[in-house]
């Protein structure tokens, strides 16, 4: 069974390097792009079900990639939950909270500015994945048909550095691992354990989609 992590295109706040959390922004024209060069990714696979966060630049996202199909929101999808900095720039942090903000930006852990810790993003994400992989050990039906094999989740880049921490059993550090706006991370499950097949595709990579999504 394979998770196809989306994240949303680029919106109006991470054009200006302004901190969004749960806030409801919008794409750019460059993100709306971005999530049509998604959609042609993602064409030749079939999906079960497709999974999004309920922000409004998921909810788009997902729309003009998928269109009218049914979607699953789930707010376990959300980004990491710094909204009472909503509004303020990278510079205005900084200059407000110094070092504390650039380790909070880095590893996504705003605990010691009183907003919500990696910890938890991690373990909301990981609770995520454990229902899903549940859902697959337990109904032999779905384990044995194709049709179970994919799901698509449209989220947001934390969400993403979540999975991978889950995954490895590390702590998040974004300065090490790109998420890019409307790239395919895929994650499989198989064997009782999760592993990363690939990261951060996007509809500009020079590579084959073919070679890389499983």
């Amino acid at each position: 069974m394979n998770l196809y992590f989306i994240r949303h295109g680029q919106t109006v706040y991470n054009a200006g390097h302004i901190v969004q959390g749960w806030t409801d922004v919008d794409l750019t024209k460059k993100g709306r792009a971005q999530a049509a060069g998604a959609a042609k990714l993602v064409a030749p696979i079939s999906f079960e079900r497709i999974y999004a966060s309920d922000l409004q630049r998921t909810k788009t996202t997902a729309g003009i990639i998928f269109g009218d199909a049914d979607i699953i929101w789930d707010k376990r999808l959300r980004e990491i939950n710094n909204t009472p900095f909503a509004g303020l720039t990278s510079k205005e942090m900084l200059d407000r909270f110094g070092d504390d903000y650039d380790y909070a930006r880095s590893h996504l852990d705003y605990g010691r500015l009183g907003a919500e810790s990696s910890e938890s993003l991690i373990l909301r994400v990981g609770n995520f994945m454990a229902s899903i992989a549940s859902e697959y050990e337990g109904d032999t039906r779905k384990c044995s048909s194709k049709k179970f094999g994919n799901i698509a989740v449209v989220t947001h880049g934390g969400v993403i550095h979540a999975a991978i921490a889950n995954v490895l059993g590390i702590g998040i550090d974004v300065r090490r691992i790109s998420i890019s706006n409307c790239s395919v991370s895929v994650f499989n499950y198989s064997e009782g354990y999760w592993k990363i097949m690939s990261l951060n595709h996007t509809a500009d990579s020079i590579i084959n989609p073919e070679a890389i999504l499983y």
